[in-house]
């Protein structure tokens, strides 16, 4: 059994993820300890322990350590013994670090799967909302031979209640290795501003659109969305990416109380920005989505605007499944 030594790198729950959705894909036992040792408060949180269950579930996997707030977790993975399973999150856990987990691990499936989420959050703190997951992460990995999941959502989730209702349907794939060292031009900018009912007489989805297409309207082609959603508690998020030639470049702002609708969405344009302006294949937040894909697929070579912890995390991590070395330099890196 492999062990994975969770307080390396910035020891989050990223290693986590990565290592149990590996053992899944790799058919290779894992043994993780010291789990989210560099936290305030170590070991696993709400959204690892439930999609960890989906996984086990799935697979029919022996689980020892299973426990909210253990430190430690051994997973030995079977066969795909079932093609549903369901994912009930009693706090404003994220479901885009859930699908971080699930997803990478589902990618050589016969057969679909769908996964039922019954609380969370689809735009929760520190997390990528599932607006990036659906219009970024997952056209940037067709690129690999990757076959986009359909996700519906019934009701959003946010921090800090959550309560989100919404179901993921994985499709079988057929991975290629692929190489993207550059994005190309931005042909257009598109973007999601939702917020709470809560929030509508505020016109909360509103300012936040009109404001992102005020700071990126003269110089793109843009649009916005704008809805709302019944909800547990009020909040708002806005998600933008950028469709360039050859890849998407995304960005995302979450509300927070004392923060304006404007200043919201002049954070997301902020940070879509630097991006663009970076003129790498893909976002710094993005890259540590793809190491495991790449190491899936072999052969491949990337550009990113930044390496940043959490990839150089998920290189060493995948490197231990793959037996081989990423090779990187500068701001490309390459399998």
């Amino acid at each position: 059994m492999m062990i994975i030594d969770g307080s390396y790198g910035e020891g989050g729950g990223q290693i986590v993820r990565t290592a149990v959705a590996l053992s899944v894909a790799f058919n290779k036992p894992v043994k993780i300890i010291n789990i989210r040792a560099n936290r305030k408060k170590p070991g696993l949180k709400h959204q690892h322990l439930h999609a960890i269950k989906a996984l086990a579930e799935l697979t029919g996997a022996e689980v020892s350590g299973l426990e909210l707030g253990s430190t430690e977790l051994a997973f030995k993975p079977k066969a795909l013994v079932k093609n549903s399973a369901s994912i009930k999150i009693p706090t404003a856990g994220s479901i885009g670090l859930c699908l971080q987990c699930i997803v990478p691990a589902l990618m050589h499936i016969k057969e679909e799967v769908t996964i039922k989420f019954e609380g969370g959050a689809t735009c929760g703190l520190n997390a990528p909302p599932l607006d990036y997951i659906v219009n970024v992460w997952f056209p940037n990995m067709k690129l690999w031979g990757f076959t986009a999941p359909e996700i519906s959502i019934e009701r959003e989730g946010y921090y800090p209640k959550g309560g989100a209702k919404a179901s993921v349907k994985i499709k079988p794939s057929n991975l290629h290795p692929h190489t993207a060292l550059e994005r190309g031009d931005v042909l257009r900018i598109r973007g999601i501003s939702h917020a709470s009912s809560m929030l509508k007489k505020r016109d909360v989805a509103e300012r936040q659109a009109r404001e992102a297409l005020r700071l990126l309207g003269a110089e793109y082609d843009v649009k916005i969305k704008r809805a709302y959603s019944d909800s547990l508690c009020p909040g708002s998020s806005i998600t933008l990416w950028a469709e360039c030639e050859n890849t998407i470049i995304g960005a995302d702002s979450l509300g927070q109380i004392g923060v304006t609708s404007e200043q919201v969405a002049r954070k997301a344009v902020e940070k879509l920005k630097k991006e663009i302006n970076s003129n790498a294949a893909f976002d710094r937040h993005m890259t540590d989505m793809l190491i495991p894909l790449m190491a899936l697929a072999g052969d491949s070579s990337i550009t990113t605007n930044e390496i940043t912890s959490h990839t150089k995390t998920n290189i060493w991590l995948c490197e231990k499944f793959i037996g081989k070395k990423f090779k990187v330099k500068g701001n490309k890196i390459e399998i």
